[in-house]
């Protein structure tokens, strides 16, 4: 191999480190029809109402029945565990900590002992989203941020989603960004 294609590939390698991307994995959920959600990474999740709630509840607690770990909720209105059991995410699999923040949440995802952390937040700035992500691929846990919709949205995490209720049981999921498939937009059974 010549000198040019060698460091060529160097270059490829280092720059994959530093996008910190995670690819779709076949060892993750599906989050909807067709789009596998990557484990180990920091996912958004804007709330324009309870249905995203719901949406959270679905996908860690197939994540923590696959991996056999709880998840860890951080939530600072109080939160129903019974009630997360209709969406799959079993009151025996979850952790509730009452309030919490960023570097709270930054410390839990570096615990292996976990499936997943979700953390319902104000907002999440970009330096701190960054950490974040950085700390779920560290950790290889999944990082959920559940926080009201803002006017600017940090990138850090691998995809961003909004989440609303339709009528008839159904919920609008919007995929704004991903950085490894095109953005969409499905309607989906909440049950």
């Amino acid at each position: 191999m010549s000198s040019e294609a060698l460091s060529l590939s160097a270059l490829r390698a280092r720059i994959r480190r530093f996008e910190r991307s995670c690819p779709p994995s076949a060892n993750g959920v599906e989050a909807v029809p067709g789009l596998v959600l990557p484990l180990g990474c920091l996912h958004q999740v804007i709330a324009a109402d309870a249905a995203a709630i719901g949406f959270v509840a679905r996908l860690s607690g197939r994540i923590a029945a696959a991996a056999g770990r709880p998840v860890l909720w951080m939530t600072g209105a109080g939160l129903y565990p019974p009630g997360l059991a209709g969406f799959g995410l079993e009151p025996d699999r979850l952790i509730v900590l009452d309030g919490g923040d960023a570097p709270a949440m930054e410390e839990s995802l570096r615990c292996p002992a976990l499936s997943c952390v979700v953390a319902e937040l104000p907002g999440l700035e970009a330096v701190a989203g960054r950490r974040l992500q950085l700390a779920a691929e560290a950790g290889g846990v999944t990082g959920f941020v559940l926080h009201p919709p803002m006017p600017a949205a940090s990138n850090a995490g691998t995809t961003r989603w909004r989440v609303s209720s339709r009528p008839g049981g159904r919920w609008r999921v919007v995929l704004d960004r991903c950085r490894f498939a095109p953005p969409g937009e499905w309607e989906v059974a909440s049950s």
